[in-house]
């Protein structure tokens, strides 16, 4: 069967250059490289910069890049529903002049994968839900309790499961999720997602980049590289470097941005902290490099129930490049550090089982050593992303070989 031309609609999706998850501009890639013609819907207001892109490309690595239009916000509010909302129909009125085999659409946001599933119908070709994250039970977990909303977001997330030709989910507990809300295995397939293998940095290379940041040569350096919202719990981190020991080597570092950094630096201001600081985000391209300059690798999240059923993308790229991963995420992100032998689970939102986890890993280099190889190992051989793309195309095709028949 030829490749067909695909749809790919993801509200947030970026290109390595800048901020924001590049996990379907990746895979778009390598469907390219094998022969796909994929068109990449994204909003070219960037969640992450806040504000719109400047000349954004219109192709890149073969990936046909449409940059959506809608209106700018800041933080959560009404205009960030409302940024939401004009993407997903201005999105569907850009795919109805577009050709397609299938259509794409990574969820959340829902209402984008609505407008997604509505426009398959129109063209007459399969719909494939691509879920990263479960909601509203996300948002639920995260004290949102507007019934009205909820209902709204819940009556979506039934329909597209329903409605969805295919589903793609991330997780394992994420699959078993849709299992007990009626959806048969057999149109689900799970597809993590993964990380790029970067290519190794030399010394200099790494003894540069400590040095750009104000890394001795004496310091372990524990970063933490990803956004910084409420659902992230970095309190924790700066509570942690509270309790660490004066005389340790052990230096914490945040990259990334979100809606609760401003309050996360007025903290650390006032706690006047000199082992631990928050730097500015980088670009994804430029991530494996700093983590490479790096001894240790943290993974934050809330302590909620819905959280259990995730496998953060940072838990993929501090194994790719060989870091020890501290894994502060119940569930099946632990699960995964555990199978892996790549790190160490500590309890979520606990600070002194935090600190002690660090202090073991920075007085030991050998065994950083140890698990820092297990999980570049367990990344090459279970989350390339060249070989999750690859089984996203058997897929792919399979779906739409079933509905032209």
């Amino acid at each position: 069967m030829n490749k067909p031309r695909l749809i790919l609609i993801n509200h947030y999706a970026s290109i390595p250059r800048w901020p924001g998850p590049t996990r379907n501009f990746d895979f778009a890639a390598s469907l390219v490289n094998r022969g796909w013609q994929v068109q990449l819907l994204s909003c070219r207001f960037n969640h992450y910069l806040r504000g719109y892109l400047k000349e954004p490309p219109a192709k890149e690595a073969g990936v046909c890049l449409k940059w959506v239009w809608s209106t700018p916000y800041q933080g959560n509010s009404i205009l960030r529903e409302l940024n939401i909302l004009i993407f997903s129909f201005t999105s569907f009125w850009r795919g109805l002049f577009l050709s397609a085999g299938a259509v794409v659409t990574v969820t959340p946001p829902l209402e984008s994968a609505f407008c997604g599933w509505l426009l398959a119908r129109v063209k007459r070709v399969p719909f494939v839900l691509d879920v990263e994250d479960l909601w509203p039970d996300s948002i639920i977990g995260m004290g949102f309790q507007n019934k009205f909303v909820i209902g709204w977001l819940r009556f979506l997330e039934r329909f597209l499961y329903r409605h969805a030709d295919h589903i793609l989910a991330v997780a394992a507990e994420m699959e078993e999720y849709l299992i007990r809300h009626g959806v048969p295995a057999s149109k689900i397939t799970m597809i993590p997602l993964g990380a790029n293998l970067p290519a190794e940095i030399s010394n200099q290379k790494r003894n540069e980049i400590r040095a750009r940041y104000g890394w001795s040569a004496t310091e372990v350096v524990a970063v933490y590289v990803g956004a910084h919202g409420p659902a992230n719990a970095l309190e924790t981190l700066l509570k942690a470097a509270q309790v660490l020991p004066e005389e340790s080597p052990l230096k914490i570092v945040l990259f990334g941005d979100g809606s609760d950094k401003p309050r996360l630096c007025k903290l650390l201001s006032a706690l006047k902290l000199s082992n631990i600081c928050i730097e500015d985000p980088v670009a994804p391209e430029k991530v494996p490099e700093i983590l490479q300059a790096a001894d240790i690798g943290i993974a934050s999240l809330k302590n909620t129930d819905v959280f259990k059923t995730v496998r953060p993308n940072k838990l993929y790229e501090y194994m790719a490049v060989g870091l020890p991963v501290v894994c502060c995420i119940a569930g099946e992100a632990g699960r995964l550090v555990e199978e892996a032998g790549s790190g160490i689970q500590v309890r979520p939102e606990d600070y002194t089982d935090l600190a002690k986890v660090l202090q073991k890993l920075t007085a030991d280099g050998s065994y950083r050593r140890e698990l820092g190889a297990n999980g570049c190992h367990y990344v090459r051989a279970f989350g390339d992303r060249v070989q999750l793309a690859a089984r996203m195309g058997e897929v792919l095709e399979q779906v739409i070989y079933d509905h032209e028949k």
